[in-house]
């Protein structure tokens, strides 16, 4: 299978970059699209020195997405805050054009909860997940380990949802 991460600048692309070092690792085929900027922040590129480890490809143009079929297409473009202003950058546009010309599932990424500009087949939420639009697909919470006694310091009463679970759905099933 094939894995393609589509990554902006924002704390989801780090973790996109992580979910593709981790396909790799399980012996998936993955490529990461990261625009091109001369100053990453320093999780992305410390993710970005971790995936490169794996032989994954990186490509900085839309142009240089592959051209076959895809199994599964990742998205991590937008930033929560800043959304608006990324969807007008000529690297989001390409992206998100490339993506629309494939039939491939799309997953977000701790998207911004605002209505997704590609057809969101799933999304995977970390921590307490904001209100997404229908339009975002079904909706997975993934435990990211926090410790309990980080919510008893900071006066929340806690009970983890997981059991023996890393994700759960949050959507009816």
């Amino acid at each position: 299978p094939l894995a393609v991460f589509l990554c902006g600048f924002s704390r989801s692309a780090a973790f996109a970059l992580a979910n593709a070092r981790h396909l790799a690792g399980h012996g998936v085929r993955t490529q990461v699209y990261l625009p091109e900027n001369g100053n990453y922040s320093p999780i992305i590129e410390h993710e970005l020195r971790l995936y490169r480890l794996t032989g994954g490809k990186v490509v900085t143009k839309a142009k240089d997405l592959p051209k076959v079929s895809v199994d599964l297409i990742v998205t991590a473009l937008e930033d929560e805050l800043i959304w608006a202003q990324e969807r007008i950058q000529p690297w989001h546009r390409a992206a998100v054009a490339w993506a629309e010309g494939l039939r491939a599932p799309i997953l977000a990424l701790d998207p911004p909860p605002e209505l997704p500009v590609l057809p969101i087949r799933m999304t995977l939420v970390s921590g307490l997940p904001l209100a997404h639009p229908a339009q975002c697909g079904n909706l997975y919470l993934a435990n990211l380990g926090i410790p309990r006694n980080l919510f008893k310091e900071v006066g929340i009463k806690y009970a983890s949802p997981f059991g023996a679970k890393f994700v759960i759905p949050l959507h009816p099933l």
